[in-house]
């Protein structure tokens, strides 16, 4: 990317962020998404890029943007059919979130985000989104933030490495966010997708943690290794290795999902 087209960043112009977003915009996502590395083979962020996350880090908190904005794994779990996107839904139970390939015919900001940008030509691209209004105030990004923070993605060619998520990390009753860990579940036959739980509850012995998400409020000391609050989860199970499967027709419900967990072990009760 061009230093020009890095000073060019608008976050007015930019769909999901500051500019509505629309049904193209969705079409766009769902081949990003699938191009994104595979969670398998993307690169460990703590292992070869920590001082990249140390550094992006620092650049959100010199702009004050630590409450709505960090840095993920830019990554994908299973490919997603044509006409949907990954969309995050509130599981109302125990703070649970599940992610799911989701239709939107016709995206609205009041009820829908997006949640995970991908530097990509010459702008941000969201590619994956949530339920209700996006918590960042976008009359309030520094004009210089995302110029610096994409550019700086671009001169060390991390542009499919390290994705900007915006979300609500500011801390809430004295207390940081708490570190979270996604799960990959088959249910049944046909349904793919993944589920977010506090790494409070998972059952002890059959985690496998490695982190995936860093922000501002997380980061501890700067000069030391900065903890993750987010984190893949590749759980062992009898037939797989990395996913969860539950067999059957049962229908998928929040009940029904936690008591599978349960069942297999995943998380304590």
């Amino acid at each position: 990317m061009a230093a020009a087209d890095v000073l060019a960043f608008n976050p007015l112009a930019i769909a999901g962020l500051g500019k509505p977003l629309e049904k193209a915009d969705m079409t766009v996502s769902q081949v990003l998404y699938n191009n994104l590395p595979d969670i398998r083979v993307q690169p460990r962020l703590q292992d070869e890029h920590a001082e990249h996350v140390k550094v992006l880090l620092a650049i959100i908190k010199s702009y004050s943007m630590g409450d709505h904005i960090g840095i993920h794994a830019a990554h994908r779990h299973d490919s997603i059919p044509p006409g949907t996107v990954r969309f995050e839904a509130d599981m109302g139970i125990n703070g649970f979130t599940w992610t799911k390939p989701t239709a939107i015919e016709t995206p609205d900001a009041s009820k829908m985000h997006a949640t995970f940008f991908k530097v990509d030509q010459g702008s941000l691209v969201p590619f994956e989104f949530a339920e209700g209004p996006s918590p960042v105030d976008v009359t309030k990004i520094p004009a210089g933030f995302l110029p610096e923070f994409a550019g700086y993605l671009a001169k060390h060619d991390l542009t499919n490495v390290i994705a900007m998520q915006v979300g609500d990390f500011a801390k809430r009753d004295g207390a940081d966010p708490k570190s979270t860990a996604e799960v990959e579940i088959n249910w049944g036959q046909d349904l793919r997708f993944t589920v977010v739980v506090p790494t409070s509850i998972l059952k002890a012995g059959t985690e496998k943690l490695i982190p995936t998400g860093w922000n501002v409020p997380a980061a501890g000391d700067p000069e030391g290794e900065p903890p993750a609050g987010e984190h893949w989860n590749p759980v062992t199970t009898p037939k797989n290795t990395h996913k969860v499967h539950v067999d059957g027709i049962q229908p998928l419900t929040p009940d029904t999902l936690i008591k599978a967990l349960v069942e297999q072990e995943v998380v304590v009760a």
